[in-house]
């Protein structure tokens, strides 16, 4: 377990990472990677189009959240098999079958994971100077989470959010607590033929 905690207060990072390998064994390796975390901040900065200070008079928790990178959940699967045909292999190891059916190799990485947490945007209309060059935030009524029937084009509750009142402070987070982007599904696999050339020299 992996525990980072910024000395000046402005980040604190958890994890546990579990990494399974299985070396080659007849032709076959497999390396699995998870990792369980959670980082919580009070500043923006992974994020580049949030900009500072953003801190309502000082006020270092007004920014205190689910950091706008954060990913709770990964996991990470690597696959490598080399195909038992061909030369030196188990079988068709002589001759053209060797060489026309041999040599072939595959692998993929899978990745999955949580999705980024979402940030909501309203105008500012706070009308203080620490505010002028930040994003807005809504006043947050209640949960934006759906309890069921999310879909792309209603992909969370929008009357939990409301544009503050002129001159006072919004009262919603940074980050939503309860509410993410998509999932990460991710498949890479390519199928790959070593074809050994042998060379002849001539006096």
């Amino acid at each position: 377990m992996l525990i980072f905690r910024d000395p000046y207060g402005n980040m604190n990072y958890e994890s546990m990472t579990l990494r399974v390998q299985q070396q080659y064994t007849k032709g076959l390796m497999m390396s699995l990677g998870y990792t369980l975390s959670k980082t919580i901040a009070n500043t923006a900065q992974s994020n580049t189009w949030v900009v500072g200070p953003s801190n309502a008079l000082y006020n270092a928790n007004y920014n205190r959240g689910i950091e706008a990178n954060d990913v709770p959940q990964r996991l990470v699967l690597s696959t490598i098999y080399d195909f038992p045909v061909g030369y030196g292999k188990r079988f068709l190891n002589h001759g053209f079958a060797a060489t026309a059916f041999g040599g072939w190799e595959f692998s993929g990485i899978s990745v999955l994971q949580s999705g980024r947490p979402i940030l909501i945007t309203a105008p500012d209309q706070t009308n203080l100077y620490n505010f002028i060059s930040t994003n807005g935030r809504a006043n947050r009524s209640h949960s934006g989470a759906l309890a069921s029937g999310q879909t792309d084009n209603h992909w969370f509750d929008t009357s939990a959010f409301a544009v503050a009142a002129p001159f006072t402070v919004p009262t919603d987070s940074l980050t939503q607590p309860d509410l993410r982007g998509p999932r990460r599904i991710n498949f890479d696999w390519s199928l790959i033929k070593n074809t050994k050339f042998k060379e002849d020299r001539y006096n």
